[in-house]
């Protein structure tokens, strides 16, 4: 069953993250976005992650759930992981640079990702690793488990950040903000802190997160840029609860805005996958034919952008459920209960 808050929740974040990627410049704005557009989905996953582990006590199955993971996020991951290899690569020839190929397969096979990509091995590898420490049956057990794991997390997060500097210490770091987030989406999950905040609560909180976040400047998870770890959490969690508080109180809403938000939401890996490959496409169009119209306009042409390049993927996401499916990582029940 789909909770359609949530997906209204992720198709929001996606759209924003579509939106960061098309900017040239660092603005008030693009500081706002990156300091939390990623973590919500982290938090998103231990919401959820609470929800089964509290309705589905006697189904929880980790090496299905394991197995699922890695198949939904695997196939797309390396299958546009290659692509974007050589598209790059045939970049490179036409514009008389050296080639890439070498070093984004490199980034590719060891999980550091290409560009968007970085993502999905970083949130699999989170996510994983609390649905194993939570799949223990005693519940004392899973409880310290779980306590032991978020406290080293957080320890390694807000004290080590300057030692992450080799790749594979990077996408360790990754790893475990994202189990910070996870953990912190349990405790709101279990605490129904979405559901109690009123109204006015969700207000104060996007306020306090957008001054936090000007503060803390510009951020970056996926280069492990955090800046000060304590103000980066807090303009993610309070943003992320406000935006999800907020579009909880509307979903039974009959806007059209929701419904296409939605559809963005349930195929965010869909969009994460194919969006660098369209970016850099409309750029090479509006480089080649119009002399960078787009960038010239400033933010009126990254809105411009985004809007363009929605339309497009909502084209991506027709095709992603016909024979093309697999590659996106849809399985057959998947597939159904979205076209469905």
């Amino acid at each position: 069953m789909r909770l359609r808050y949530i997906d209204l929740t992720k198709g929001f974040a996606i759209v924003l993250m579509l939106w960061g990627h098309t900017m040239t410049m660092v603005n008030k704005i693009h500081i706002w976005i990156y300091s939390f557009h990623m973590p919500i989905f982290f938090i998103i996953c231990g919401i959820l992650i609470y929800m089964k582990e509290s309705q589905d006590k006697n189904k929880y199955r980790t090496e299905s759930l394991v197995i699922r993971r890695l198949y939904i996020a695997g196939i797309p991951y390396f299958i546009f992981g290659f692509l974007l290899t050589g598209f790059y690569s045939i970049l490179n020839i036409f514009a008389n640079e050296p080639l890439s190929f070498g070093t984004r397969l490199f980034r590719l096979f060891t999980f550091q990702g290409i560009d968007s990509l970085w993502f999905l091995p970083t949130y699999v590898f989170a996510d994983i690793v609390m649905i194993c420490v939570g799949s223990n049956t005693k519940i004392f057990v899973k409880k310290y488990c779980k306590l032991a794991v978020a406290v080293l997390s957080i320890i390694i997060v807000c004290l080590l950040q300057s030692y992450m500097t080799i790749w594979y210490f990077n996408i360790l770091y990754k790893v475990l903000l994202g189990i910070c987030f996870i953990e912190i989406g349990e405790i709101i999950s279990k605490f129904r802190i979405v559901e109690k905040l009123p109204l006015w609560g969700s207000f104060v909180f996007l306020v306090v997160g957008y001054i936090f976040a000007q503060k803390n400047g510009d951020v970056e998870m996926s280069a492990s840029r955090i800046g000060n770890a304590v103000v980066y959490f807090l303009c993610a969690v309070l943003t992320s609860i406000a935006i999800i508080s907020l579009l909880k109180k509307i979903e039974n809403c009959k806007w059209k805005l929701l419904n296409y938000l939605e559809e963005y939401g349930k195929n965010t890996i869909v969009l994460l996958v194919t969006n660098n490959l369209i970016i850099e496409t409309i750029r090479l169009i509006d480089y080649k034919l119009l002399g960078n119209f787009l960038i010239r306009l400033g933010m009126i042409g990254s809105i411009v952008f985004t809007i363009i390049l929605l339309i497009v993927e909502w084209w991506i996401i027709k095709v992603s459920r016909g024979l093309l499916a697999p590659v996106f990582g849809h399985t057959k029940k998947e597939r159904n209960s979205v076209i469905n």
